[in-house]
């Protein structure tokens, strides 16, 4: 199965200043990570699917964002008519016949929240939140 949007992904301006020089890019296998935690996270989860735990282990997963069928679009001086938005998982793998998405996280924001809240509702999965930023990242609650 090929590897969807592994290419170098461009990050906002926003994204490049508030990084830490603890989180810089990391390159493996021709991979491009957001960060040598991100990697780590990566090679574990290739060790679970060698080992059987999990299966079609996917990294960089893009869906678009419609609601009602119409694209989001996000518009910015650059784009007049809009850019699509979309959301991207960092890690997607099935465990048994159950599809997980994944997200690292080093540190968590209000824009990422709100996206993977979005991402939730219009096609009803589960997003979990591993890294430092789990442990801050509120769970659901049973009904």
């Amino acid at each position: 199965m090929a590897d969807a949007g592994c290419g170098v992904v461009k990050r906002s301006w926003y994204q490049q200043i508030k990084r830490s020089p603890a989180s810089e890019r990391t390159d493996s296998q021709g991979h491009v990570f957001d960060s040598k935690a991100e990697l780590r996270r990566w090679e574990e989860l290739k060790l679970l699917e060698k080992a059987g735990e999990i299966s079609r282990l996917e990294r960089q997963v893009v869906v678009p964002i419609h609601i009602g069928g119409d694209p989001v679009v996000i518009r910015s001086q650059h784009y007049p008519n809009g850019k699509p938005c979309k959301y991207t998982a960092d890690f997607v793998y099935f465990q048994g016949n159950k599809r997980v998405w994944e997200e690292y996280k080093g540190r968590d924001d209000s824009e990422s929240r709100f996206r993977r809240a979005v991402v939730e509702a219009i096609y009803h999965v589960e997003i979990i939140v591993t890294g430092p930023a789990s442990s801050k990242t509120p769970r659901k609650r049973a009904a």
